[in-house]
Parts: C-alpha cells; sequence; structure tokens
C-alpha cells in the first residue's frame, strides 16, 4: 500500500485490482466507468462527482492524487486521467515522462471538462505541467494559472537509447487557457517547449503573462519540430516581453507551420515573433490570419532562413519611437 500523507489516501492492490482507499474509509476501484481511464474530484466537485471519483482531492497539493493516476496508468501500458469540474491546487507540477523508447511510449491522456470550467492552479514559482522522455501526450480542456516564474506547460529534451532527443512527440494540446494574472512584474512563460517533434497545438490562449511561447531546440543530434499551430491568441504583459521565441541553440528549429497566429501586448518594448539561436532557426511559415497589435518589434529573424509571415493586420506601438515592424539580422536569408 501507498499512503499519502497530505489527505490519507490509500492506493494498493486487491486481487490483481487496483483500489484506493480514501480518509473516509470508502474504497474504489480504480477506473471505474471508462475504459483505460481514472477520474479525479477536485476538493469544490458536487457530490455527485465525488461518489464516481477513483480520487478525490482535498485542495492542497492535488498534484499528488493527479501524479498518481498518471504513474498508475503509464504502469499499465498508457490511459486517460480525466479531471472534473472545479478547481485543483498545485504545490509541484503534473509530470508526464515517457520511456525513452518511440516503441513503447507509454501514452497518458490529460483531459478536462473546460478551459474555464477544470482549472489547474500551480503555487507561485511553480510549473503547471511537465513533459519529457519521449513522452506521448494529449493534454486538452483545462484552464493553467501560473504566477511568479512559474511555466504552464514546460518540455525537457533527452536522449533515448539511438541517442536522438526528443521531449515528447506525436502529442497533442487541445482547447488550453493559461493565464498569468496580468502581473506585470512576473517572468512567466505560458509555454516553454525543449525539443517537441511532430505534434499538433490547438485552440490555445495565454494571457496576462510576461511572456508567451518560447520553443527550443538545444541538441545537436538532431533537428527538431514538424508541429502545427493553430488558432492561437497571445496577450502579454509588462516590459520586454515576447509573445514567440524561437531559439535553434544547437540543432534547427524547422518545418513548423502556424496558422492563424494573433498577439498583442499592454505592456512596452515587447516583441511579436523573434527567430534566432546560434544555429538559426529555419522554415516557420506562418499563413492565415497573422495579427501582432501594439509591439515595439513585430517580427525579427536575429538568425534564420526560409521562414515567410503572412501577415493580415500588423501594427507597432502606438506613439513610441523607435519601433519596428520587420528586422532581420546579418545572417538572416531568404525570408
Amino acid at each position: 500500500p501507498t499512503t499519502n500523507p497530505t489527505n490519507g489516501v490509500v492506493l494498493y492492490a486487491e486481487g490483481g485490482t487496483a483500489k484506493v482507499r480514501r480518509a473516509n474509509g470508502t474504497v474504489a476501484t480504480l477506473g471505474q466507468g471508462v475504459a483505460g481511464a481514472r477520474y479525479i474530484a477536485a476538493a469544490g466537485a458536487s457530490a455527485a462527482e465525488k461518489a464516481k471519483a477513483d480520487f478525490i482531492c482535498d485542495g492542497t497539493a492535488d498534484d499528488v492524487e493527479i501524479n498518481a493516476a498518471v504513474a498508475a496508468a503509464k504502469s499499465e501500458g498508457g490511459g486517460k486521467i480525466l479531471l472534473s469540474p472545479g478547481g485543483f491546487n498545485l504545490a509541484a507540477p503534473i509530470a508526464i515522462t515517457g520511456n525513452k523508447d518511440e516503441n513503447d511510449p507509454r501514452t497518458i491522456t490529460l483531459q478536462g471538462c473546460g478551459t474555464q470550467v477544470t482549472e489547474l492552479t500551480a503555487a507561485a514559482n511553480v510549473n503547471g505541467i511537465t513533459i519529457t522522455d519521449w513522452a506521448q501526450a494529449n493534454i486538452s480542456d483545462l484552464g493553467i494559472f501560473i504566477s511568479g516564474s512559474g511555466i504552464g506547460i514546460k518540455s525537457i529534451g533527452v536522449n533515448d537509447v539511438g541517442d536522438n532527443n526528443v521531449s515528447f512527440w506525436h502529442s497533442s494540446f487541445r482547447n488550453l487557457r493559461i493565464n498569468g494574472g496580468f502581473v506585470a512584474t512576473d517572468t512567466v512563460w505560458g509555454m516553454e517547449l525543449g525539443m517537441p517533434w511532430r505534434s499538433t497545438f490547438e485552440n490555445i490562449e495565454i494571457e496576462g503573462c510576461r511572456n508567451g511561447i518560447k520553443i527550443i531546440n538545444d541538441s545537436t543530434m538532431q533537428n527538431a519540430g514538424d508541429c502545427v499551430f493553430s488558432r492561437f491568441f497571445v496577450e502579454i504583459v509588462g516590459t520586454g516581453g515576447y509573445a514567440l521565441y524561437v531559439d535553434s541553440i544547437d540543432g534547427n528549429m524547422n518545418q513548423n507551420t502556424w496558422v492563424d497566429f494573433e498577439a498583442g501586448t499592454n505592456g512596452t518594448g515587447g516583441t511579436g515573433i523573434w527567430l534566432g539561436g546560434a544555429a538559426g532557426t529555419a522554415s516557420q511559415r506562418f499563413i492565415g490570419n497573422l495579427n501582432l497589435e501594439q509591439f515595439k518589434f513585430g517580427i525579427v529573424v536575429d538568425n534564420g532562413n526560409s521562414n515567410v509571415f503572412d501577415c493580415n493586420y500588423v501594427t507597432c506601438d502606438t506613439g513610441q519611437s523607435g519601433n519596428k515592424m520587420f528586422v532581420a539580422g546579418s545572417d538572416s536569408y531568404n525570408n
């Protein structure tokens, strides 16, 4: 048996079946009701929702129950983690990890009931969700609140047995709202994605954060990218932030497609899109409605080539001197 000291939840096996004993003495079989799923009820969920839950959170360190469900699903080859309506408080990130093996990824699905129905609130300076080890993750229908230096979703690339470097692949991120609370002094990033590969992102809002999205290729072993980002809205606050920052540090971040990317800033000195890095960022294609509003610098290709920007509506910071909509570095070409 495994006991959570925070709320008294006990996980144990009975006759080969995984079960949970709650602090009130009631017992439930894990994954009841939906094939391959664990259902987790928020502390503020209704009695009806709690009655059918595999885990019931108490509003303190709810990441313990969620991560226990993730670990249980992974141990069985993968599965779904379903979150009830309500708020979940995180003292540590929800951690989704693969097996560093593309032939045995242990796919995890983390799904809520809507961006303003199921909400994850991370403690100050704590990341909401972390992904690594060649994970396959499907994350959808959630709101994530971050503060301080926290990151809504962070991924970290690692080497597999064949010396390829990836954080996640064949994954999906849909219907998400990441909120930084509109605190101008915080340094939060909505997403910081190291070594993403062959995945899709759709219908995502990042608002009230100092910075929107950072995407990093930091491996000489292989290029990262081959992703599709569709229907993004990013609103940043504070001074000198970035709505989108793509950094090819060692290898090349390339072949990402951006459809309907819209960003604006409520602060000063901000940059809409920055592409660069020591190795250069290539083949980012922005199509559809590329909207950028009120930035000091609109589109900056500091180092890169073969990037395409199909602009619909772009404006610089009203009344400010030194604005530049398009900036190309000395090593940039064919954009």
